[in-house]
This record gives C-alpha cells, structure tokens and sequence, in this order.
C-alpha cells in the first residue's frame, strides 16, 4: 500500500501559467483547437502527425493543419470550422491579420521617407507620394471594416 495512488484527473496548463507576469486568459474558443491536440496526444502516448492531421480535420481545417507555432501574418483564414465558437477564433485571427497588415503600411520606408511626423505636422508632403499611398491605404480600410467580418463569419451562422 505504500506505492499505490489514486489517479483522480489531469491538468493541462498554457505557458503563461510558468510566468506570473503573463495574462493568465485566453478566450476559449481560441484555445479548443490547441486542447483537443494535447487531449487527443495525451490519450494516445505520443504526438505524431497523424494525430496532429486527424486532429486537424476533425476541428473543420480543410486546407492546411492547425498551426503548431504562431503563423507568419498576415496569414489565410479558414472559412469554416467545427467546432463551438470558431467564429471568434476567425475573429480574432483577421484582427491579428488587419493589425500587422496595418503595421506594415505604418512601418513602411514609403510612410517613413514621405509621410513622416515632421512633414505631416508642416504640411510638406508631395502630392505624387500622396497619389501613390492613397490606393493602399484604401485597400486597407475597405479590409478592416469590421462589417465585413460579420457579413462572412457571423450572419450566416447566427
């Protein structure tokens, strides 16, 4: 009787449970796909990647496997999962996606080179540059419009 134990559960904890200074939250839908993989790898001995393909499809992604690592953004969006909440999780995801693709125009060597805080706050800005930019940035906000993802993901689902 000295060896013997009751097994009485499993926890499985994110990386941020090791740093006490990390947000210890995530929003749940966002987290399913990760803890069906580690449920389903626990339950099987082992990771491989039949498991992680099986895994995959069984959450509804079709055209590529649920990413082991943070994906390079902007990055595609699945256009249906299956599983409970995958909305926010493709929510979430665009907004990532608009955030860098914001970045990205921001960080710019054309936004640093012409549209600088010294020449917008004097007023020195070529209109070339102006007519250049503009279609991009357009392009942009057309994409970031939020109603646009409620037309796609949430209306058809709701």
């Amino acid at each position: 009787m000295c060896c013997s134990s009751i097994f009485r559960g499993i926890t499985f904890t994110g990386w941020s449970r090791y740093d006490h200074y990390a947000t210890l939250c995530e929003l749940l839908p966002c987290s399913i796909p990760s803890l069906c993989l580690c449920i389903k790898t626990w339950i099987s001995g082992g990771y491989s990647q039949n498991i992680h393909s099986s895994v995959s499809k069984l959450l509804g992604y079709t055209e590529t496997l649920l990413h082991m690592e943070a994906p390079v953004r902007p990055t595609p969006i699945p256009p249906q999962l299956s599983f409970p909440g995958w909305q926010i999780l493709v929510g979430f995801d665009w907004f990532v996606n608009i955030k860098t693709k914001y970045r990205s125009i921001i960080d710019s060597d054309q936004m640093n080179t012409w549209f600088n805080q010294w020449q917008v706050h004097n007023n020195y800005t070529n209109p070339m540059q102006i007519d250049s930019i503009l279609p991009v940035l357009t392009k942009y906000l057309r994409s970031s419009q939020f109603s646009n993802l409620i037309t796609i993901y949430f209306v058809a689902y709701t």
